[in-house]
């Protein structure tokens, strides 16, 4: 029995001395060692003890990369400045309406550049096959109006000569009636009879060759000619009404005789100025013709272009004009933002040698 106590005893102190252990392993704070104080406001000094020499700051002198007036000054002696601060500013009013009128060009080649490569759309291509159309008609209106022109100066060199074939008569009766006899005056009118018989002759030749061949070339030729020919009738026409007024032959030719010379004279006129007209109709229409055909081969030619692609010389072409544009508007834009001086480094002003309305120019500071 007292041997069980002991036993009892032992294991009791065991366990005792385990959960000391345990306690004083797991349980049991360490004291940490700290003191409290109160709290105070002061100040918290820490001197620095060093040998050397003072250095004086870097002076910076700025100015502008181009001349100008000066518009702005943002900045004061004294004060403090960092790197990219804007100083001052040049007037750019002029700078500014040169970049718009750069700008409207830039934007200008760049849509001429965009339509060369987009092509013509369906409204633009049945425009211009209208054009087209429009053109031929007027073109074939030109030449019909020539065709017509040269056909009317065809009746116009057959009455000339049915005209001058009628005063031919009318001199060779006076010449028959008063001027038989082989004198002064009755040479000089069958000298001017002969001049007209050879005046006609030639009339003749040109409206046989235009018979046989209505070319308008030949048709032109006639006109001419026979213009000629017509003027110097009419000159032999007067020659021969004065020599009825010679002392001579005054009295005896008859006023109706006269009267018959002087309509002869006026008809000759009047073909002639027909021939004249005739020549100007036919040149007013070969220039409508000439301008009729010259519309058309414009209105083919855009017609062509819009349904063919880009040539590559008009797309170098466009692309050179654009990239011209961009760099005067990069240039532009670069001297505008040089009217601006701005600080290089942070800084302090120390001097101001400009005032606002002064002329700055890149050599000063």
């Amino acid at each position: 029995m007292e041997k069980i106590n002991k036993k009892i005893i032992f294991g009791a102190v065991i366990v005792i001395l385990v959960v000391f252990a345990i306690y004083q392993g797991f349980f049991k704070k360490e004291k940490t060692g700290l003191n409290l104080v109160g709290v105070a406001q002061g100040n918290l000094v820490q001197e620095v003890s060093e040998t050397g020499q003072v250095k004086k700051g870097e002076a910076v002198s700025l100015n502008f990369k181009n001349s100008g007036i000066i518009e702005k000054i943002y900045v004061a002696v004294g004060e403090k400045v960092k790197a990219g601060d804007i100083l001052a500013k040049l007037k750019t009013d002029d700078l500014n309406i040169q970049l718009q009128d750069a700008a409207a060009g830039l934007s200008l080649v760049q849509a001429q550049l965009a339509k060369l490569l987009a092509g013509a759309g369906t409204d633009e291509i049945q425009i211009s096959q209208t054009a087209v159309a429009n053109s031929q008609i007027s073109l074939d209106t030109a030449n019909k109006n020539l065709k017509d022109a040269y056909g009317s100066a065809q009746n116009t060199l057959n009455d000339v000569y049915l005209k001058t074939y009628n005063a031919q008569n009318a001199v060779g009766n006076i010449q028959r009636t008063y001027f038989y006899k082989n004198d002064q005056e009755g040479l000089s009118l069958k000298e001017e009879q002969n001049e007209i018989a050879t005046a006609i002759s030639q009339i003749k030749s040109q409206i046989d060759l235009v018979q046989s061949d209505n070319s308008n070339q030949n048709i032109d030729s006639a006109l001419s000619q026979s213009a000629v020919a017509a003027n110097n009738i009419a000159n032999n026409l007067a020659a021969i009404r004065e020599i009825c007024e010679t002392i001579s032959y005054r009295d005896a030719v008859s006023s109706t005789d006269k009267t018959t010379l002087d309509t002869q004279r006026t008809n000759i006129n009047t073909v002639l100025t027909n021939l004249i007209t005739s020549q100007q109709a036919i040149t007013t229409k070969k220039s409508a013709v000439d301008s009729a055909a010259g519309a058309l081969k414009t209105a083919e030619d855009e017609l062509a272009s819009e349904v063919a692609p880009p040539r590559p010389e008009d797309v170098n072409l466009y692309q050179a004009q654009v990239a011209q544009a961009e760099a005067k508007v990069q240039l532009l834009e670069n001297q505008i933002q040089d009217a601006k001086l701005k600080s290089q480094v942070a800084g302090q002003i120390v001097d101001i040698k400009k005032e606002v309305g002064e002329l700055a120019q890149p050599s000063m500071s």
